[in-house]
């Protein structure tokens, strides 16, 4: 289980959709009171065919989300935060694809994937130390518009 004494970092994950049908994922890694360290997005826009939407049915989302998107960018780091925090439920079940704690942002608390109850812990423990001006809303609104500014990847500083 990670807590404080393994890392103070956490990462945040936001998916930001068009009109186009078309995605763009960010990444944004920062100390507990919210301060950037790193930031990554996917480089291009994930459009999705009517072929697509076909196949994958309800299942659409989340294999955008987190199999394409999602998946990708955390691959790019190679940190070891504490949890990453994200803004759809519907990314949830990218915690099967990860070896650490995955919360979504459920209005007033982090809610975990059902499969990893001891998510619940850590999660708790991470609300209780992050020190953020605005809260988690306002680091899923910096990535989204880092995204919409055309934000790749940086290093930040620590």
């Amino acid at each position: 289980m990670a807590n404080r004494t393994d890392t103070q970092t956490i990462g945040f994950l936001s998916i930001v959709e068009d009109a186009d049908n078309g995605c763009v994922g960010g990444y944004l890694v920062t100390d507990l009171r919210g301060n950037p360290l790193r930031f990554w997005s996917t480089r291009e826009k994930v459009v999705v065919s009517k072929l697509q939407k076909l196949l994958l049915g309800r299942g659409l989302q989340r294999y955008v989300f987190c199999d394409l998107l999602g998946k990708s960018l955390l691959e790019q780091d190679d940190s070891h935060v504490a949890a990453v925090l994200c803004d759809r439920r519907e990314m949830l079940a990218l915690r099967k694809l990860m070896a650490f704690p995955l919360g979504a942002w459920s209005g007033d608390k982090f809610q975990s994937h059902e499969e990893y109850p001891q998510d619940r812990e850590v999660l708790t423990l991470i609300e209780g130390e992050l020190d953020l001006v605005d809260g988690p809303l306002e680091i899923f609104e910096r990535i989204r518009e880092a995204l919409k500014n055309g934000a790749d990847r940086e290093e930040i500083g620590e």
